[in-house]
């Protein structure tokens, strides 16, 4: 940034004030010129942004461009230096401009004055009354999605209620409140809430006939369980189904007989459905797959690719620059596709594509050893094959600064723990998943991207999805806070001990006195295994569940582990034959660093009033996570 020597002269010291005005009056001519300059140029940018859009409408082609926008915000960011909080703040108030002008966020007014009006009518502490404990989740899943970080907030799981309170002056979005209302939650303090957050953010267009809600969704072979339903309900007010196409011969069909107005698309589609495109954006032709349909306004359908976004966003995440390095990507199928072109676009010097047959195999990965990023585009290590890892020894690449994954299920694949023990930086392909959604959204008209929203939203799921493991000493409370936190999160609970105790046909002493502890604690690894192949189950465990390395993997690799400490003088002993035979303090000397190196979060119970108070704490925690 430029800056003005500013030095004292004869002038300002014979007379302050006339040197001063004369300063003043040099330097206003200047910031005149500038504001010129700027409205000149604004009014340059506008006339471009109206030109493209025009060109746009002609061709039939989405007239708004997320990717676009991100990559713009980030070179403005790069190009700004110091000043970029004031840059970024200048150029959003100039995109949002434009797209209204553009007549793409016609409710941005309705909802300006919404906000203005919450602000005032709103009281600063709400209290939440849910239906069921189960919608706690979602509950703070709608609070993060719209960026509400209360100043204060309390839960009671006994009474089903949630407080939260704001610093004076701040405002309750309209949406939020609407949203937490259509889940059910009541607000005593505002009965009709729901009722003013929809005449504030309908604003004049509740006189005419509402429009449909557009129909998008996901189109694939065989979708089982997927993410991107709940992810698309946080983005925005759409309706969003799975679509199974069973073979190709029936995608046409399917495509030309079945009403949407979007859809993503997923294996094994995303290099057939390019023939029934009329158009194609450059992103797709480049990578030569799509993943993301548009329905256009005579019919046809206009392919794009937001895999290229959504990847970008994970190598960005890593905090690794692949300019001048070498990058191997593991699979040459569609995936693998837009991580090359996506590499290749950000510079690096060179990227190999391993795959099982052709000239770079997994066979002589060592011919790579200068590789500085390592990404698994290939199913490999994918629930339910939890143990597997497309690379079994990673010191073939002895160069490595991170290691990415695509797949999100599990969160942390066997890749990925490894990469991890050798203290290389990972990252899974949740934030994948969440960025091409939201720039997918966007393609389709249904919500603008929001880089914070996607953050969120990513944050929400890890929350929800994620397993919860509970480890510590033998009588710390896992079993009674595991059940506390299993009611109050609406997920389900797994005492491992009981477990064991069903599979082996009697209590866990007894198992002891005829299979010895090595005979335990091989019904206790396949119960933890077991366990760990669930989504969002709170598991407390065993005192000495951790001592095995596989558990440990197993418990990190599937959510996130809590270790509850509590003074050992308040153990209890009875009916735990280690405890008995050791005793305590022998006991976690041996342990303790084992539980800490295991944990995620470390609670002391000794700080807090009863198992209700501990369960409160950790929920707190993992929203703060």
């Amino acid at each position: 940034m430029d800056q003005t020597v500013i030095s004292v002269s004869h002038d300002e010291i014979r007379d302050p004030a006339a040197h001063a005005a004369k300063v003043i009056r040099r330097e206003r001519v200047r910031i005149d010129a500038a504001d010129r300059a700027i409205l000149d140029a604004m009014r340059g940018r506008f006339e471009a942004v109206a030109a493209i859009g025009a060109a746009k409408r002609r061709a039939g082609l989405p007239v708004y461009d997320a990717a676009r926008e991100a990559a713009l915000y980030a070179r403005i960011s790069e190009m700004a230096g110091d000043l970029a909080p004031a840059a970024l703040a200048l150029w959003r108030v100039m995109t949002a401009a434009a797209r209204r002008m553009e007549g793409l966020d016609v409710r941005h007014e309705e909802a300006d004055r919404a906000d203005q009006a919450a602000q005032s009518a709103l009281p600063t502490t709400l209290t939440l009354e849910l239906p069921d404990a189960a919608m706690l989740t979602t509950v703070t899943t709608i609070l993060a999605v719209h960026e509400c970080v209360p100043a204060a907030m309390t839960w009671d799981g006994a009474a089903r209620r949630m407080t939260i309170s704001v610093t004076e002056g701040s405002a309750w979005a309209p949406a939020m409140l609407s949203d937490l209302t259509a889940q059910g939650v009541r607000i005593p303090e505002m009965e009709k809430v729901a009722e003013m957050a929809a005449e504030m953010t309908t604003g004049q267009a509740a006189e005419q006939s509402a429009p449909s809600r557009p129909r998008c969704g996901l189109l694939g072979r065989k979708l089982g369980y997927s993410y991107s339903p709940a992810i698309h309900a946080a983005l925005g007010d759409y309706d969003y189904d799975l679509h199974e196409v069973p073979n190709e011969e029936d995608l046409e069909k399917f495509l030309k007989e079945t009403p949407f107005d979007g859809l993503n698309v997923t294996i094994p589609y995303k290099v057939a459905v390019m023939a029934h495109c009329a158009t194609l954006s450059p992103r797709a032709k480049a990578i030569g797959s799509v993943n993301t349909l548009v329905r256009r306004p005579d019919g046809t359908l206009h392919g794009d690719n937001t895999d290229d976004a959504g990847f970008t966003a994970m190598v960005e995440e890593s905090g690794v620059d692949p300019a001048g390095k070498t990058c191997v990507v593991l699979g040459s199928g569609g995936a693998s596709r837009t991580v090359v072109a996506v590499l290749k676009r950000m510079g690096a010097k060179r990227v190999v594509v391993v795959s099982r047959r052709g000239e770079d195999h997994y066979g002589n990965l060592a011919r790579h050893a200068d590789a500085a990023l390592l990404v698994n585009a290939t199913p490999v290590g994918m629930y339910p094959n939890v143990d597997a890892s497309p690379v079994e020894d990673l010191s073939v690449f002895p160069k490595l600064e991170a290691v990415l994954d695509l797949i999100y299920n599990p969160p942390k694949t066997k890749l990925l723990a490894d990469a991890e023990k050798r203290g290389i930086r990972t990252v899974n392909g949740l934030r994948m998943l969440v960025v091409q959604a939201a720039v997918a959204s966007a393609l389709w008209g249904c919500s603008a991207y929001d880089a914070k929203r996607c953050a969120a939203i990513e944050a929400a799921i890890r929350l929800g999805e994620e397993n919860l493991w509970l480890v510590g000493m033998p009588g710390v409370g896992k079993t009674t806070v595991g059940g506390l936190l299993g009611e109050a999160l609406g997920r389900p609970f797994v005492d491992l001990d009981a477990e064991i105790e069903r599979v082996a046909g009697m209590p866990i002493p007894e198992i002891f006195r005829t299979r010895g502890e090595a005979g335990f604690r091989e019904i206790e690894a396949e119960a933890a295994m077991t366990a760990s192949r669930g989504r969002g189950t709170v598991i407390a465990t065993g005192g000495g569940t951790v001592l095995r390395e596989a558990n440990r993997r197993a418990m990190r690799e599937s959510g996130t582990v809590v270790w509850l400490q509590r003074d050992l003088s308040r153990l209890p002993t009875e009916g735990r034959p280690l405890s008995e035979a050791k005793g305590v303090e022998k006991l976690y000397a041996e342990r303790e660093p084992i539980y800490r190196a295991a944990a995620h979060l470390e609670v002391d119970a000794n700080l807090l009033a009863g198992a209700e108070a501990v369960a409160e704490h950790v929920i707190g925690r993992l929203m703060r996570a």
